[in-house]
C-alpha cells in the first residue's frame, strides 16, 4: 500500500477494527490512533520522499503481571512500538526514531560514525550483521527508543530486517538475537513476540504460551503509579518454602523485617505465577482474579498500601488489584467502570498516576503492507 492509500484508509475507519485488535478501547481510543498513525506516516513522507510503498509493523510491550526470581508470568500490553518500513534504491539502511535521532549504515552493519554512540545505533548496526536485509531499508520508528525499550526496538527491528532477508530466521531465533544484542531480560522480549500471557519457568527451561483474552472477558488492565521508590526490591532466590522457614532464624539476625517480608512475598509471587497461569489455561477469570487479589505484606509506611485499599474501594469487589514488587500497581478494571476508575484514581495520586494499558493477545506483527 502507498501513503496516499493508507492516509485515506486511516482517515476513513478503515483501520478502526485493527485498532481495536491491537490496542482495545472505544471509539475515542480509534480516534487517538488514527492521529497517531497519520502523524507517523506524515513524519515518514517527510524523511523518505523516495519511499512510496510502505510496511508497518508493531511490537507490544510486556509487564510482569506474577511470578519472582526465575518462574514469571508476563503479559503483552496495548502500548507498543511502531515503524514504517520502504525499500531503498539504495543499499543502506536509514532509521530515525521519533525524537529525531538517527543512523545510517551498510546492510551488513558497517559504517557507524563516531559521534553515533547510543547503544540503540549499536543494536541496530549488530542485528543487521545477525539478519542482513537483501535491499536498502528506510524505517521510522515511533514512540522514541530508550534504554527502557531498547529490547523492543531490538525484537522490532529484528522482525524488519527479517522480512527482507533471504534466509529467514524463525520466531524463536528473532527472540533470542534481539535479547542478545539489546541485553534485553528474554522473557520480557519472549512475550512481545508471542503475545498474550507467556509462563517461564527457567528452573525447567520451560516457556508456555496461554492464549486468554482478558479484554474479551470484559476487562481493561490499568497501570498505577504510586511513588514507591524503595519497595519490592527482591532479595530472595528461595524456592523451596521449607528450606526458607528452616533458615529463617538465621536470616533474622542478619535481615530487617521488611526484608524478610520481601522474602516471603517473592515466595508467595512464584506460586502465584503457577496458580494464576492454570487458571488462565483453564478459561476461569474468577479463579484468575481472586488468585490476583491475593494479599501480599506491606511494610508500615508503604504508600503502596494506601493506593492498594484506595483501588479496592473504587473496584467495589469487582476485577482485581495486584502488587508488583517494583511498587506498581495492576489493576483489572470491568470494561464499563475504567474511565470513572482512572479518573478518581488520578484525583487521589495526580494526573497520569493511572495508565490505561489494556491487554494484546497479538504480539509482533504487521498492521498493513
Amino acid at each position: 500500500m502507498n501513503i496516499s492509500e493508507f492516509l485515506n484508509t486511516v482517515t476513513s475507519g478503515g483501520l478502526d477494527d485493527r485498532f481495536r485488535t491491537l490496542y482495545g478501547g472505544g471509539f475515542n481510543n480509534y480516534l487517538h490512533h488514527r492521529a497517531r498513525y497519520i502523524s507517523a506516516a506524515e513524519k515518514f513522507s517527510w524523511l523518505y520522499p523516495e519511499c512510496d510503498e510502505i510496511r508497518i509493523i508493531s511490537v507490544p510491550q510486556s509487564v510482569m503481571i506474577a511470578g519472582s526470581g526465575n518462574v514469571t508470568l508476563h503479559t503483552s500490553i496495548g502500548m507498543d512500538m511502531v515503524a514504517f518500513v520502504g525499500k531503498s534504491d539504495e543499499k543502506r539502511v536509514s532509521i530515525v526514531n521519533e525524537n529525531g535521532e538517527a543512523t545510517e549504515f551498510g546492510p551488513e552493519g558497517t559504517d557507524i560514525s563516531d559521534d553515533e554512540t547510543s547503544i540503540w545505533y549499536e543494536s541496530a548496526a549488530a542485528l543487521a550483521v545477525e539478519i542482513p536485509p537483501e535491499c536498502g531499508l528506510c524505517v521510522y520508528i515511533f514512540p522514541e527508543i530508550t534504554s527502557e525499550n531498547l529490547g523492543m526496538a531490538s525484537l522490532l527491528l529484528a522482525g524488519i530486517f527479517n522480512e527482507y532477508t533471504t534466509e529467514k530466521k524463525s520466531m524463536e531465533e528473532l527472540a533470542e538475537i534481539a535479547a542478545d544484542v539489546s541485553g534485553s531480560d528474554g522473557r520480557c522480549i519472549n512475550t512481545s513476540l508471542n503475545g498474550g500471557f507467556v509462563l517461564t519457568d527457567r528452573n525447567d527451561g520451560v516457556s508456555e504460551h496461554i492464549d486468554f483474552d482478558i479484554t474479551a472477558a470484559g476487562y481493561t488492565l490499568c497501570i498505577c503509579e504510586t511513588d514507591e521508590t524503595d519497595y519490592g526490591k527482591c532479595v530472595s532466590e528461595y524456592d523451596d518454602e521449607d528450606k526458607f522457614i528452616s533458615d529463617l532464624p538465621e536470616l533474622k539476625k542478619s535481615l530487617g523485617d521488611d526484608d524478610i517480608l520481601v522474602m516471603m512475598n517473592c515466595l508467595d509471587e512464584k506460586k502465584r505465577a503457577c496458580d494464576s497461569a492454570d487458571a488462565l489455561r483453564n478459561g476461569d477469570t474468577d479463579e484468575f482474579f481472586s488468585i490476583m487479589n491475593e494479599k501480599i505484606f506491606f511494610s508500615s509506611c508503604s504508600k503502596n498500601a494506601l493506593a492498594y485499599y484506595i483501588c479496592k474501594k473504587l473496584l467495589s469487589g469487582s476485577g482485581a488489584v495486584k502488587s508488583e514488587l517494583s511498587g506498581k500497581l495492576l489493576v483489572f478494571v470491568p470494561n464499563y467502570n475504567v474511565s470513572e476508575f482512572v479518573e478518581r484514581y488520578n484525583g487521589v495520586f495526580g494526573t497520569d498516576s493511572c495508565r490505561i494499558a489494556n491487554l494484546r493477545t497479538e504480539g509482533l506483527c504487521g498492521l498493513m503492507g
